[in-house]
């Protein structure tokens, strides 16, 4: 296979250019085209540079498929970063191991998963930012208002007032 000698990033930008109003996937019933999907990508670089990530640094993605890990990996690909991803049901000792040997910076997860995260700090060789993404801002109309009354929305604690950092906060 002959491969062409561009990034992830570069190659998806130019599918965008090719296809804009294609749709780049589909996430729990809402749809996002090939230049929604390079822009949010853009907008995640930007707001990873700006915090400091720059080539050859490292990040943990501790997610499932949703579009904020998704922007997460091509944004940090843009970057020259390197998206370290690991499994969102992890251990906390698995997360702690993972994130001493990658030296990440940042870890994206979930507001479900902070706890996990936030207890295994003290474990860890250098300091890590918690970057916390919430499924709930990614669902279409019906279903975003509607999670709040779902089992998983329920089962989420509520998070402290400090000690981490939104999404919505990280890109704006």
């Amino acid at each position: 296979i002959d491969y062409p000698h561009m990034t992830m990033y570069q190659l998806l930008s130019q599918t965008a250019r090719k296809y804009p109003q294609n749709i780049a996937y589909d996430f729990m019933g809402k749809t996002t085209t090939y230049q929604e999907f390079l822009q949010r990508i853009d907008l995640t670089a930007k707001s990873y540079a700006a915090m400091g990530i720059c080539k050859g640094d490292r990040v943990t993605i501790c997610m499932p498929n949703s579009p904020q890990a998704v922007d997460s990996f091509y944004a940090l690909n843009r970057l020259g970063a390197i998206p370290n991803m690991i499994h969102p049901l992890s251990a906390p000792q698995e997360i702690a191991f993972y994130l001493n040997v990658s030296h990440s910076k940042v870890i994206l997860t979930l507001d479900q998963f902070y706890y996990k995260v936030a207890q295994i700090q003290p474990e860890l060789q250098q300091e890590c930012t918690i970057l916390i993404a919430k499924i709930r801002d990614e669902l279409p109309g019906v279903k975003k208002a509607l999670f709040p009354l779902t089992k998983t929305a329920r089962a989420i604690q509520k998070l402290p007032r400090d000690g981490y950092l939104l999404w919505s906060d990280f890109l704006a």
